[in-house]
This record gives structure tokens, C-alpha cells and sequence, in this order.
């Protein structure tokens, strides 16, 4: 009962926020695609179901292994889309658009390597996983504020 009150939320809080866009023409293109984004969670919440099932049913499935290939494939998808995504008019800075465009598609090449990377700790040795991976989040994370801080420096110059 909470997972399904759960999946709901998570498919109505974009839909919300999509409606709240005072630009009809970034609102119909985040229509467009904040649906993928907000199918991904229900499948990696399914997936998450399946691997807790097998995992009690007696199969030997490293935890570790799992979760670098769920973000690994999360990471792949969404920086396909980070491209695409218009900058909204709730957002903090407000960058140009020519500078949001070059920030965006840094992110998306950015979080679509990063997901490669993590797809390809799954095949690691388990003890390895998690130390690499906290390594490769925290340096995803450095490297996303170094890169918004410089250009949000860039777009009040």
C-alpha cells in the first residue's frame, strides 16, 4: 500500500511542478518529457522488488553489484534527456539561454558517462564496489557545482 502511494506521488509531483511553468512553450515541451523521467522510478522501484524477492528466495545476488548497475542505467537515461530539458522559470540562477544550453548538455554527456561508469563497477569484485562508487558519486557531485558555479559566474559577467 505505501509503494503504490509512493509511485503515485512520485508520477504527480513533476505534473504539478509542469503546471506551475508560466511559459506555455517550456510547459508543453516538459510534457513531453518529464513522462520519461517519471517512468524510470517505477521501473527501478520494480526492479528493486524483484531483486529483494530473488535475494530471499535464496539466490546469491550482490547488493553491491545491483545498485551500481540500477544508478549505472538511472545515470544513462537521464543523460540522454538532461540535454533536452528546458531551464524553467522557477529555477535558481537564472542563466541565459546560450549558457543553460552549454551547462545542460556538459551535465548530460557528464551523468551519461558517470552512468557507464557505474554500470561497469557491477562487474567489480564486491568489496570494490562500494568505496568506487562513493568515490565516482562524490567526484559527480565536485564536478557539478565546479561546473554551475562557473557558469553561472560566466552568465553575470
Amino acid at each position: 500500500m505505501k509503494l503504490d502511494c509512493t509511485l503515485i506521488l512520485i508520477y504527480k509531483v513533476p505534473n504539478i511542478a509542469i503546471k506551475l511553468e508560466k511559459d506555455t512553450q517550456k510547459r508543453v515541451r516538459s510534457e513531453l518529457t518529464v513522462p520519461a523521467i517519471a517512468a524510470v522510478l517505477p521501473l527501478i522501484l520494480f526492479a528493486v522488488r524483484g531483486f529483494i524477492l530473488s535475494y530471499n528466495l535464496g539466490y546469491v545476488i550482490s547488493v553491491a553489484a545491483f545498485a551500481a548497475l540500477a544508478v549505472g542505467v538511472v545515470f544513462i537515461f537521464v543523460g540522454n534527456l538532461v540535454p533536452s530539458l528546458l531551464q524553467g522559470s522557477h529555477t535558481w540562477p537564472k542563466l541565459p539561454e546560450q549558457v543553460q544550453r552549454k551547462l545542460a548538455r556538459f551535465q548530460g554527456r557528464l551523468v551519461f558517462v558517470l552512468g557507464i561508469l557505474f554500470v561497469l563497477l557491477a562487474f567489480l569484485p564486491s568489496p570494490i564496489i562500494f568505496p568506487a562508487f562513493f568515490v565516482l558519486f562524490v567526484g559527480f557531485l565536485l564536478i557539478s557545482l565546479r561546473q554551475w558555479m562557473r557558469y553561472a559566474r560566466t552568465a553575470s559577467e
